[in-house]
């Protein structure tokens, strides 16, 4: 890492220190100090007293307001506008969760394993996925291959099968 690098981390550690704790209570006392002195509330009630009524008033006001932009209103927009910041398209999601990675694994079994049954099953396994990759997720895989060798092998019952083939088949 170069020192230039380092610099400008340490850079924008410090302005996100700042600007998210620092600054932050600056202003919250600076504003609590402005209203307790020009609104006349300094006659009547202790500065130690009023910034108590602040916290337990203007800081959960505050909490709410904030979770309710961020959930609903600017924050959401905002970010949907801004031109460096874009959602990622289905492959982008699929690449980074890793869903991509299975017709490669697959692809990679079958020059492994011996049983033709199996390198079967893992083609059409990685047939399957590369439709939906290549449908944008509107093509749902529908493969009962490994269903079908779990109950040949004894490793499912009636029942297990029957649950495997929803999955596999039947599910939307």
């Amino acid at each position: 890492m170069s020192l230039l690098s380092k610099a400008v981390r340490i850079y924008v550690y410090m302005r996100m220190g700042l600007s998210n704790y620092i600054y932050f209570l600056i202003a919250l006392f600076n504003s609590a100090s402005l209203i307790w002195y020009f609104t006349g509330l300094k006659s009547r009630i202790p500065y130690t007293v009023f910034l108590a009524l602040v916290f337990i008033t203007f800081l959960p006001l505050a909490i709410v307001l904030g979770y309710y932009d961020l959930k609903k209103l600017v924050t959401k927009v905002s970010t949907e506008v801004n031109p460096y910041w874009k959602r990622a398209n289905f492959f982008e999601s699929k690449l980074f969760t890793g869903a991509i990675v299975w017709p490669i694994f697959a692809a990679v079994l079958r020059e492994a394993i011996d049983d033709p049954e199996i390198k079967e099953c893992l083609s059409k396994s990685a047939e399957e996925t590369l439709k939906w990759m290549s449908s944008n997720g509107e093509y749902v895989p529908r493969n009962p291959c490994f269903c079908e060798l779990a109950r040949k092998y004894g490793i499912l019952d009636d029942e297990g099968y029957e649950k495997c083939l929803v999955g596999a088949v039947k599910a939307e």
